[in-house]
């Protein structure tokens, strides 16, 4: 199966940057796992724009010990710090739409040349967030662009949910109500861990 982590980078996230990067670097605790060997994990950040490392076009080389796709038994925990130092900061807005739609498209281009475009091959797209977009971006618009741009294929969209002030009622919507995936809420630093592990289970 594949995992597409998509990282909430924009303005509102400035005070979670540190758990961000502390689950960025616990992702690797997974990877003696069963199975690990057949999870393949990529990045995504997004604020303003969308971005997605290894798989976007880019001049900058990538973080030493990271690749898009790599297998979780792979990873390292050097390899997420480099990531996290650099590319997870905070600025822009949340343009939770386009990162939707760019990570769907990620996901289906990989179905398409990987797997030959299986219905069944299972894939997640698990978001780290507050669960607060920008103005306008309606949780009904949201809801859409999820089973849009699934379609038939077999994706499931969770969230991580972090800090004080978040949007629970969007952030069940767009799990549970859309692909019946997990809604994870963290808002004590203490609980972080378990509740990210809830998502990887």
């Amino acid at each position: 199966r594949d995992v597409l982590f998509s990282v909430d980078c924009s303005g509102s996230m400035n005070a979670n940057m540190d758990r961000l990067h502390d689950m960025l670097q616990h992702i690797p605790t997974h990877a003696g796992s069963d199975n690990a060997e057949n999870v393949n994990v990529a990045i995504c950040k997004y604020s303003s724009e969308t971005f997605i490392p290894g798989i976007d076009a880019c001049d900058d080389p990538l973080p030493h010990g990271y690749t898009p796709w790599m297998p979780l038994n792979e990873m390292t925990l050097a390899g997420m710090m480099n990531f996290a130092h650099k590319y997870i900061h905070a600025r822009g807005s949340t343009n939770m739409k386009e990162m939707i739609e760019k990570g769907l498209s990620a996901l289906k281009e990989r179905r398409v040349k990987q797997f030959g475009n299986s219905e069944g091959h299972l894939q997640h797209l698990v978001i780290m967030t507050d669960g607060v977009p920008d103005y306008g971006q309606t949780k009904e618009m949201l809801t859409a662009t999820i089973t849009d741009g699934i379609g038939n294929d077999a994706v499931v969209v969770s969230i991580l949910l972090l800090g004080s002030h978040v949007n629970l009622e969007l952030s069940e919507a767009m799990t549970v109500g859309t692909t019946r995936g997990v809604l994870a809420y963290a808002n004590k630093p203490e609980d972080l861990s378990s509740r990210f592990d809830e998502i990887i289970t």
